[in-house]
């Protein structure tokens, strides 16, 4: 009578979009997986206010951390792909340093698939792989074992994410609107959009709270058109020799 075998345990993968693909062996212990989730936000103080006042600035990417263990067990092992035997255990450290490495088609590391049972998956890229411990050799020199702890970064393709509002500015002696666009969108004519959003305070004075919107906002990108139109050098001298030439007639 054959032994009733149990259901596989869940392992985790990871599928890179260049074709490596590294499986683990084990499942991840109990609370062995973390997942760090987070964001970032900024403070800025002033002159004589009780407290900083807080500007939310941007995302944070979640990352997951675990630990994780290969084995070079020469019978078959049972995983949730069903009954194999195990390949050698130098490929697979190979491919998870592959991970994090540039790729010469892509310039850049792989993106990845990161999938844990049914629950928990993510597009990630690796971080990291640390810790790096390799355990006794065979009396034939192979690796019997290693162990690492891998660090994956949760990936956002670029536009998937809405972007808000920037940060405050704390206006400094003889700080316009212009000088202020200036610095921060690398366009003085700006400023006539950053006045608009403080009408109440057409003139700067230090100490003053600016708001600085980001750029891709609709009333930042707005076109302005110069109140006067400034001449270069040449065009002065071209123009005032004309004048000239018109005296002497």
């Amino acid at each position: 009578m054959l032994p009733t075998l149990k259901a596989p345990i869940p392992v985790w993968s990871i599928k890179a979009e260049n074709g490596i693909e590294v499986t683990g062996q084990f499942a991840i212990s109990d609370g062995g997986l973390t997942e760090d989730v987070g964001t970032n936000w900024e403070t800025f103080g002033g002159f004589a206010r009780p407290w900083e006042m807080l500007e939310w600035s941007h995302g944070v990417n979640g990352r997951f951390q675990f630990e994780a263990m290969f084995y070079e067990v020469p019978t078959l092992l049972f995983t949730s792909g069903g009954i194999g035997m195990s390949g050698p255990i130098i490929e697979a450290l190979d491919n998870l340093r592959k991970l994090c490495q540039k790729d010469d088609a892509l310039m850049r590391p792989p993106i990845c698939q990161f999938t844990w049972g049914s629950e928990i998956s993510a597009q990630v890229v690796v971080d990291s792989i640390c810790g790096i411990k390799y355990g006794e050799l065979r009396p034939d020199g192979t690796l019997r074992w290693f162990s690492c702890q891998l660090t994956l970064l949760k990936y956002y393709a670029p536009g998937t994410s809405s972007t808000g509002e920037t940060l405050y500015r704390f206006a400094k002696a003889r700080d316009t609107y212009e000088t202020i666009a200036r610095d921060v969108y690398k366009n003085p004519i700006l400023g006539v959009n950053l006045r608009r959003l403080a009408p109440s305070k057409p003139d700067l004075t230090a100490g003053d709270i600016v708001k600085v919107p980001n750029q891709r906002k609709p009333y930042i990108r707005e076109s302005v058109a110069p109140a006067s139109v400034v001449f270069s050098q040449v065009d002065k001298v071209k123009r005032l020799h004309e004048f000239s030439k018109r005296r002497a007639y």
